[in-house]
């Protein structure tokens, strides 16, 4: 039976982390020292030291936090075996109800969204979407090229003021899906030269 973390350690991560993403509204990470975020949080630095070795660290766990949250949602749809558009959606309210945290993250963190389309769980939800037909020893090059275009979307979607809604952006998700799915013929390989 794994062990139940301390509630103590629990909130203080928390503290730290809200106080790192509060000052991210305003600075880069480049610029938040841990001596802001230990006294933004009433936290002292031995205490910040004992858990992450640098706000870098932080953000990291911020960012991979926020993908199990995630993915734990989309497991829920595979359980239920629910079409890939209402998995996508999901993703995309979760996105949008987090704003003002997840901003902060894809600004700092560039690979934060790549992480995210990366993960097994996600990939394994663009598997279902492409068709069975194709050489699966292609897919990876194929579930690849689909989960870089994804993130980069939907990093652009997260750096906009004025973003589409949730069911706008995984409606145009889900097109560009399978738009490139239809196009792209991978069973005939192009004649080149």
């Amino acid at each position: 039976m794994p062990e139940k973390p301390n509630q103590r350690i629990l909130l203080t991560k928390t503290m730290l982390k809200n106080s790192l993403l509060e000052l991210l509204q305003t600075e880069t990470i480049q610029k938040v020292s841990i001596k802001q975020i230990c006294q933004n949080a009433q936290i002292n630095r031995s205490t910040f030291y004992k858990y992450y070795g640098s706000q870098y660290d932080l953000l990291q766990e911020i960012g991979q936090d926020t993908v199990e949250q995630i993915v734990s949602i989309l497991r829920q749809h595979l359980e239920r075996q629910t079409n890939p558009q209402n998995a996508m959606l999901e993703v995309c309210r979760y996105l949008e109800q987090h704003f003002a945290a997840l901003q902060p993250l894809v600004q700092n963190d560039p690979e934060f969204v790549h992480t995210l389309w990366g993960h097994p769980t996600i990939r394994n939800i663009l598997r279902i979407s492409i068709s069975p037909s194709w050489d699966p020893e292609l897919e990876g090059y194929i579930l690849d090229y689909i989960a870089a275009g994804i993130a980069q979307v939907v990093q652009l979607w997260m750096s906009r003021e004025n973003r589409e809604s949730p069911e706008q952006m995984a409606a145009l998700l889900i097109r560009l899906i399978l738009a490139g799915l239809q196009g792209a013929q991978l069973d005939k390989p192009p004649v080149c030269g």
